[in-house]
């Protein structure tokens, strides 16, 4: 699939300069910085130019992430793969009804959903994971999507082992006695109330 050449590019970014929500320039002006690229297209998309969306977000679909980014604000790269692979998804339904062609952006959204050690801001795993489920089913795969829809969705079950792993790599840091004035009882309690926030 083609794409957006950065010849081309100026005129994506004055475009979404003089845009009814203005996008500031610095987000969207690097052409070889494919986050710019990435929240260039999405943002056409949301403004319904589905067409250059569409161009813009193909140039973004053979970056890997760095699923070790996670930023402190903002989204993280995992995160902006994500949503521009869900994007594709509903532009390639929408212009072309083509399912099975949708079903491989979706796939590449779930499996960075279930390899990524963070939290999205926007992104919903478990809508992602349905998405496909649904792709699946239109595309006539039925006894896979029954299959996929009978699985235990897999980041729900690696969220508590995460937060786990976390929490023990602290401990770790800490020293094996604990942090000072801590005790075992402390970490079952904090293991306890995250799990409550989970549920």
């Amino acid at each position: 699939m083609g794409g957006i050449t950065k010849a081309e590019w100026p005129e994506i970014v004055n475009r979404l300069k003089r845009s009814a929500l203005p996008v500031p320039p610095s987000f969207v002006s690097d052409y070889d910085n494919w986050l710019c690229r990435s929240y260039a297209g999405r943002t056409l998309f949301s403004m319904g130019d589905y067409e250059d969306a569409l161009m813009v977000l193909a140039t973004v679909l053979d970056v890997e992430p760095d699923l070790q980014d996670r930023p402190v604000e903002g989204f993280s790269q995992a995160e902006h793969k994500v949503l521009c692979l869900t994007d594709m998804v509903e532009l390639i339904m929408g212009l072309a009804n083509n399912p099975e062609a949708a079903l491989r952006y979706q796939d590449e959204a779930v499996d960075i959903c279930e390899k990524f050690r963070g939290d999205f801001l926007t992104a919903d795993p478990m809508k992602i994971w349905q998405k496909k489920i649904e792709l699946l089913r239109l595309s006539g795969r039925d006894g896979e999507a029954k299959a996929l829809a009978n699985t235990p969705w897999q980041p729900a079950a690696k969220l508590k082992e995460r937060e786990i792993l976390d929490m023990e790599e602290v401990r770790h840091r800490q020293g094996s006695q604990g942090a000072k004035g801590s005790k075992p009882e402390d970490f079952l309690t904090g293991l306890g109330d995250v799990f409550k926030k989970q549920n």
